[in-house]
Order: C-alpha cells, then structure tokens, then sequence
C-alpha cells in the first residue's frame, strides 16, 4: 500500500512538470510595487524540468526546478540569488519571490 501511494505521488509530480512545459506570461510585483513584465519556459531535459525566466531585455537559466504536489519552486541568479515558490491555480501560477537581500514579491503567470 505504502509502495502504490509513492509511486502514485511521484507520478502525480511528474505529470503536473509535463503539463507544465511551455511559454507562461505575466507579471513580476517587485518590493516597491512596480509591475514588471516576465516570461517563464518550462522544458523536459529526460526526466528532468529545467527552464528559464527574463523579460523583453532577455532571459536567464534556472538553477533548479523543483515539482511537489501542486507547488514549484524557482532557483535562480540575477545580481543576487532568488527562490520562486509558485502553485497551480487552475490556468496559472501564483506565487511569491524572495531575493537574498531580503526583497520579496508576488508572481502571477499564465500561459
């Protein structure tokens, strides 16, 4: 029983990174409450997800990708390290940003 409850976990996990895959557009609150345009691609490297985030100025890899349950959590480098956590939300994610320094924001994407 334990064995078929993990198995089905982990395949719940990995369907929800291939649904994943794809262009999600949206926006970025940042600290001071400007609103910042953003783009994020979801691929599949084998079993892996991997991607990117940017905006119209270009974009940057994520260090990690990491799918559990219903959450997804974003690492990140640009001038300072950043965690996205993000959940499903019917058609979009939402979520939050927090930076090393402290600074943290909201995230609303959809594709």
């Amino acid at each position: 029983m334990v064995r078929w409850f993990v198995c089905f976990l982990l395949t719940v996990g990995l369907t929800l990174g291939a649904d994943l895959v794809g262009t999600w557009k949206g926006i970025a609150m940042s600290p001071g409450g400007r609103e910042m345009k953003i783009v994020i691609v979801f691929e599949k490297d084998g079993d892996k997800l991997t991607g990117t985030i940017g905006n119209e100025e270009g974009s940057i890899p994520f260090d990690e990708v990491k799918v559990e349950k219903d959450e997804i959590t974003l690492k990140f480098q640009y001038q300072t390290s950043y965690t996205a956590t993000l959940k499903v939300q019917g058609e979009a994610l939402e979520g939050k940003y927090t930076s090393a320094r402290g600074e943290s924001g909201t995230v609303r994407v959809t594709r």
